[in-house]
């Protein structure tokens, strides 16, 4: 389960919204990406928000292709209306402690894979937190978008 956080724009006004999701892996399989073999591995995300007093819940519908060149480096993903590319293929870090926080990379948005139409750059950062099940092991990785 994921702590979910961020904002939306709701009635032309930006709010703040919280939740909870659950992400699915599927199994990785070789492909290409803007030129550079990846492994593709299908995302979905689905999971119940809350925004301006309002709770949604969704079936999985947020689903984008993870493109990783290894398994520790990020070259970009599609969604259904966008193609994102990493600036520079970004590193994962190998090992976390909670409390640690750092920048993955920047992200070149485009509105699919000719790269015509640019949508913006997005910085992705990860922060490293306590668990939510107090009996977990393992601190929570986030990454922001």
């Amino acid at each position: 389960m994921w702590r979910l956080s961020g904002t939306v724009i709701a009635g032309g006004n930006t709010v703040s919204f919280t939740g909870t999701g659950t992400l699915t892996l599927a199994p990785s399989v070789a492909a290409t990406f803007n030129n550079s073999a990846a492994a593709s591995q299908t995302q979905t995300l689905s999971g119940t928000v809350t925004a301006s007093g309002q709770s949604r819940t969704s079936a999985p519908r947020v689903s984008w292709t993870n493109m990783p060149a290894a398994p520790t480096r990020f070259l970009g993903e599609i969604g259904s209306s966008e193609y994102d590319v990493a600036q520079t293929p970004s590193t994962y870090p190998t090992m976390v402690v909670g409390g640690s926080a750092g920048t993955l990379g920047t992200i070149s948005r485009y509105k699919d894979s000719t790269m015509s139409v640019s949508l913006g750059t997005t910085v992705v950062t990860y922060a490293v937190t306590a668990p939510v099940d107090p009996g977990s092991l393992l601190p929570i990785l986030q990454c922001t978008y």
